[in-house]
């Protein structure tokens, strides 16, 4: 199946220059070492033309050297390597993915555009609709922004019956429903 056939997909181009960078900034390192080793050897091995020669071979191996050390931090995705040149870990489940999609959520409930905010929770949800975070979070921009108390405990009522009453999910659930049947009572 061609890649037009799958529909459309999100671009790679931030992604790519994000590994160009990496390649750069890896390859200025490298080829500084390689020239200053090269000179030196060379200049040990054969004088001055020795030094030049030196140079150009450290320069040239500086790019596979470079090429390779970049390959491996993005192949380790985020190991010690990746941390050192930079590099952040990439989400390898769908509710990592999730979860990074809900700091958009979350800073659009900051800003208090609620309607954004609930258009892309549901987007979430309708993804994975036993997500407890964004169950919560839905709960949160239900009462938050529209007053939505029984929705609201709708949500929270899904995570306290699923979640491990040991967690911090479980409690944090937990006490907004409380809070929030506190004042359906007084209604």
């Amino acid at each position: 199946m061609s890649r037009s056939e799958k529909g459309p997909s999100k671009p790679l181009k931030d992604v790519d220059s994000v590994a160009q960078i990496l390649f750069l900034n890896t390859l200025f390192r490298i080829a500084a070492v390689c020239l200053i080793l090269g000179f030196f050897a060379g200049l040990f091995a054969g004088g001055l033309l020795g030094a030049l020669i030196g140079m150009v071979l450290g320069g040239l191996s500086s790019v596979p050297i470079s090429w390779f050390l970049t390959w491996g931090v993005d192949r380790s995705s985020g190991g010690v390597a990746a941390a050192f040149y930079g590099g952040k870990r990439r989400p390898k489940t769908q509710r990592q993915l999730l979860t990074n999609e809900m700091g958009m959520v979350r800073h659009d409930k900051m800003q208090k555009n609620f309607d954004e905010a609930l258009d892309k929770i549901n987007s979430i949800l309708k993804r994975d609709p036993d997500f407890p975070d964004a169950l919560l979070l839905k709960a949160q921009i239900l009462w938050e922004g529209f007053g939505n108390v029984p929705g609201a405990m709708g949500y929270l009522r899904k995570i306290i019956r699923e979640e491990d009453d040991q967690t911090s999910i479980y409690r944090w659930a937990s006490s907004l429903y409380d809070e929030l049947d506190g004042i359906e009572g007084r209604e």
